[in-house]
C-alpha cells in the first residue's frame, strides 16, 4: 500500500525529487571537470540516469510533455545556477538573473495549468 501512494504523488512532486536527484549529477559533473575521476563521472552518469526514471514518473502522473517538460526543464535551470552561485562561487550577470526570474516566474504560470 505504501508503495501505491509513493507512485500516486503528485507529478510536481515528482518533478521535485527528479531535481534534487539531477542537482547531484550537475554537482558532480562539476567536481568532475575540476577534479576528472571516475568515482565523479560515475556519480553524474548514475544522478542523471536516475532523474530520468523519475521524470518518466512525473510525466506519467500528469501526461502533459508540453506541460511537465517545460516546468522541468526551467526548474533544472535554475537549480543549476544556484549550485553554480552558492556551491562553486561562480558569478551572475544582469542578463543571466533576469533569465532565471522569467524562468521562476513561468515555472508558476505553467503549474497552474
Amino acid at each position: 500500500m505504501v508503495a501505491a501512494q509513493v507512485l500516486a504523488m503528485n507529478y510536481l512532486s515528482w518533478i521535485g525529487v527528479s531535481i534534487v536527484v539531477y542537482a547531484v549529477g550537475d554537482y558532480a559533473s562539476k567536481k568532475f571537470a575540476i577534479h576528472p575521476s571516475a568515482m565523479w563521472g560515475s556519480v553524474a552518469i548514475a544522478a542523471y540516469a536516475a532523474a530520468g526514471g523519475v521524470w518518466l514518473l512525473a510525466l506519467t502522473e500528469r501526461n502533459l510533455l508540453s506541460i511537465v517538460g517545460p516546468i522541468w526543464s526551467v526548474a533544472s535551470f535554475i537549480v543549476t545556477v544556484l549550485i553554480g552561485i552558492f556551491v562553486f562561487g561562480e558569478s551572475l550577470s544582469l542578463m543571466v538573473a533576469l533569465g532565471v526570474m522569467l524562468g521562476a516566474a513561468s515555472i508558476v504560470i505553467m503549474s497552474l495549468a
